[in-house]
C-alpha cells in the first residue's frame, strides 16, 4: 500500500472520523477516497464470487464423476439386501416347518 498525507474531507474516509471541525488536515489516510473503497470492495466481491463459483462447479465435477462408483455401490447393497431377504425368508420357512414337526410330535406322543 502506498501512504500519503492528505487533506480529506471526513465524508470522504472509508471510516468514520472527523474532528469538530469535520475536516481532517493532514491525516495519514490510504490511497482512496471511499468512493474508491465500495469500487475496490466490489471488484473483491465479485472475484470471490467467481473463485466459490470455481470451486462449487470443481466439486460438482467431481460428484459426477464419482456418480457412477455411487450407482455401482447403491445396487451392489440392493442386492445383498435382497440376498438377506432370501435369507430370512429361508429360515422363516424352515422355523415353520420344525413348528409343525413339534407339534405333530407332541400329537403323537400324547
Amino acid at each position: 500500500n502506498r501512504i500519503q498525507i492528505a487533506a480529506i474531507p471526513a465524508c470522504d474516509l472509508p471510516v468514520p472520523f472527523a474532528n469538530d471541525g469535520r475536516y481532517v488536515r493532514y491525516l495519514i489516510a490510504a490511497f482512496f477516497t471511499r468512493a474508491q473503497f465500495a469500487a475496490d470492495l466490489a471488484t473483491l466481491s465479485a472475484s470471490i464470487g467467481v473463485i466459490e463459483n470455481a470451486q462449487l462447479a470443481d466439486i460438482a465435477s467431481r460428484l459426477d464423476a464419482l456418480s457412477g462408483a455411487l450407482k455401482d455401490g447403491i445396487k451392489d447393497l440392493q442386492e445383498s439386501l435382497d440376498a438377506l431377504d432370501r435369507t430370512i425368508a429361508v429360515f422363516t420357512s424352515i422355523g415353520t416347518v420344525v413348528g409343525l414337526a413339534a407339534k405333530v410330535a407332541g400329537l403323537a406322543a400324547g
